[in-house]
């Protein structure tokens, strides 16, 4: 299937594309613009429907679409650069050369839960997590291993100054 020659968050990037595309023909055509958002909107669930896509990543390809036709909407009113800044903000959070290598999608709080039956380690076992983010995988490890060290190493550096508040 084609859907999954595709990596995230490409994905993401051609399934907001064709969103726009999508609308820009429906204005084309002469369709109110109220109503091809909300045709639009209607493309978007059709293809979360069809797709497999876990919790997180049907999160972002509903929210892209209108959050960008509402930050559109605000930069008219400020300057021409306007639309940069979420691309900007996503850059330090997900920075490009980590896009095929983890997910920025946060680990469950009970992602580990029983690991440490099936994992024995010895007390104050020495753990390093690799693309900590906010931190939570770091405390999933904590609950199952309370007597071991975790140090934690992260690429991006709003999720280092989140942890550190």
């Amino acid at each position: 299937m084609l859907f999954k020659a595709i990596t995230w968050p490409a994905l993401s990037f051609f399934s907001w594309i064709s969103d726009w595309l999508f609308f820009v023909l429906l204005i084309y055509l002469e369709i109110e613009s109220s109503l091809a958002f909300f045709l639009v909107l209607f493309f978007i669930f059709s293809k979360i429907v069809l797709i497999d896509f876990s919790k997180w990543q049907k999160v972002f390809l509903i929210l892209g679409f209108p959050l960008s036709s509402f930050l559109l909407q605000i930069n008219q009113a400020s300057s021409s650069v306007g639309w940069l800044m979420p691309l900007f903000i996503l850059l330090l959070v997900y920075p490009p050369h980590s896009w095929r290598d983890a997910p920025i999608f946060p680990t469950p709080s009970n992602a580990l839960n029983g690991l440490n039956f099936i994992l024995d380690l010895k007390n104050n076992s020495k753990i390093l997590d690799f693309g900590s983010g906010t931190g939570n995988g770091i405390r999933a490890i904590l609950k199952e291993w309370p007597n071991s060290y975790v140090f934690g190493v992260e690429n991006s550096i709003l999720f280092y100054l989140f942890t550190k508040f």
